[in-house]
């Protein structure tokens, strides 16, 4: 009358039967007797006596756990009865939740493609579709629904708090959705622009596309929003990352070819300027559009380049042994217009070159660029015409301090001359004085003698006096 199975008990010594299992028995005591007869049944009971199948009472998670066990205790058999029911369970779940998700996107397109079309069934719900058919959710309505676990929460994305919380793309564009609604789990509503843009680079390492197009619609919400450097970066190696992986998985044997790039030059006085094209041909037409893991080198007599089409996995080369030398710290290289990359080369020294190559031989896919030829040379003008301003500026300037400086010495010579003649004047003023001094003193003297001599002598004194 006993029924035993593993989910009778939750633990020892516990002697109530667990939800769902139904004793035989009317009193109290008699199905705690018979919980009692059963633990110690399934104690002691070989394992082959509690096989797993549909009716065993175990729930999925009890038989994946018990298949374990089974495979531990090298019971592979029995282990593989256990996981094949439980597979069986899960699959027959996952069957009738399409079946019903199936009816009801059925549902909502006849809904959208007719918001107003007759109803028939009164309850059942059920809308008359374009072909005549009718679709109905009624006979879904009866169904048990399982109780909503843990699980299902954060897979409608109601518990996490951005995209890298998720563990599912599903789980993230719900999220998403919640945001768009502005039911948000503490706060996600606002989260920063920041905070949005990485959960756009997760969605794309984890090849969440979908969803990575959902954070781009929530971005575009975003007042003035710009992608950071970082953010489009990253995003570039992963395409581009991918896309390698592409060429490559595109390449054949019959693919593994080599192309000698063509190539269009012109030269300045001190510089020259290549146009290397992603193909034989210069009139070829262009087929590859860009190359990944290139490989450029510049030295004083080489330039080298190699690179795998992206749209056609061919190695695009270019091997060039230069005629003169050039500074290759002042060269620099980059892509060009599409299915092109472009060198400037600085001449070490100032001149024009004969031709491209050191060589003598011509090079079939090796022409001028005579647009940019006459570009290059109109800057060698302007160039040339700047450097003569600016050197016949610099020669007048010079002139100009020159005058200056001779303006100077010569007024300082007329000022020293100067000086010197006053000094000479002065000297001769002061002996001019002195001289006259003695003169005046010498008068003086005479006068004393003329008033002592009498009028004769004073007469005669006064005329020497006078002579004098």
């Amino acid at each position: 009358k006993v029924r035993c199975t593993w989910s009778t008990w939750s633990a020892v010594g516990n002697l109530t039967p667990r939800a769902g299992v139904a004793f035989a028995g009317g009193s109290t005591y008699e199905r705690m007797v018979s919980a009692l007869l059963c633990h110690l049944y399934l104690a002691h009971a070989d394992d082959t006596n509690v096989p797993c199948g549909p009716s065993d009472g175990r729930s999925v998670t009890e038989q994946r756990q018990r298949g374990v066990a089974l495979y531990a205790a090298g019971r592979p058999a029995a282990a593989d009865l256990c996981l094949t029911s439980a597979l069986a369970r899960v699959t027959a779940q996952l069957e009738s939740l399409a079946a019903e998700a199936e009816a009801i996107r059925a549902y909502r397109m006849a809904r959208q493609a007719s918001p107003d079309g007759p109803v028939s069934g009164g309850a059942e719900g059920c809308l008359v579709g374009a072909d005549g058919s009718q679709v109905c959710l009624g006979a879904l309505a009866g169904r048990a629904e399982p109780a909503p676990s843990s699980s299902l929460a954060v897979a409608d994305g109601v518990g996490v708090d951005d995209v890298a919380g998720c563990t599912s793309q599903a789980e993230a564009l719900a999220f998403l959705q919640r945001i768009e609604r502005g039911e948000c789990h503490r706060g996600a509503c606002d989260a920063a622009p920041a905070a949005l843009e990485e959960g756009l680079l997760v969605a794309a390492r984890r090849h969440w596309w979908e969803a990575a197009r959902g954070v781009v619609g929530v971005l575009r919400g975003v007042p003035s929003f710009q992608i950071s450097t970082h953010g489009r970066r990253a995003l570039t190696e992963i395409r581009d990352g991918a896309g390698s992986v592409l060429s490559l998985l595109r390449q054949t044997s019959l693919d593994e070819a080599t192309i000698s790039c063509a190539v269009q030059w012109a030269q300045g006085e001190s510089s020259v300027h290549l146009n290397v094209k992603f193909a034989a041909r210069l009139d070829a037409p262009v087929t590859v559009l860009n190359v990944d893991n290139e490989e450029v080198s510049i030295n004083a007599s080489h330039v080298t380049f190699r690179g795998l089409g992206r749209q056609k996995p061919k190695v695009y080369t270019l091997n060039i042994e230069l005629f003169g030398e050039v500074d290759a710290a002042a060269s620099n290289w980059s892509f060009g217009s599409v299915g092109t990359v472009r060198f400037v080369l600085q001449k070490a020294e100032r001149g024009e070159w004969k031709r491209l190559t050191k060589g003598a031989d011509k090079v079939k896919n090796h022409r001028v660029w005579w647009e940019h030829q006459e570009k290059v040379q109109a800057e060698d003008r302007a160039r040339r015409k700047a450097e003569r301003e600016a050197a016949e500026a610099a020669e007048r300037a010079e002139q100009l301090e020159q005058e200056g400086r001779e303006k100077a010495e010569r007024e300082k010579a007329e000022a020293e001359e100067k000086a010197a003649r006053r000094a000479t004047q002065a000297a001769a003023l002061e002996a001019a004085l002195a001289s006259l001094r003695q003169l005046a003193a010498g008068g003086a003297a005479s006068a004393e003698g003329s008033a002592e001599g009498g009028d004769e002598g004073s007469a005669e004194g006064s005329a020497e006096g006078s002579a004098e």
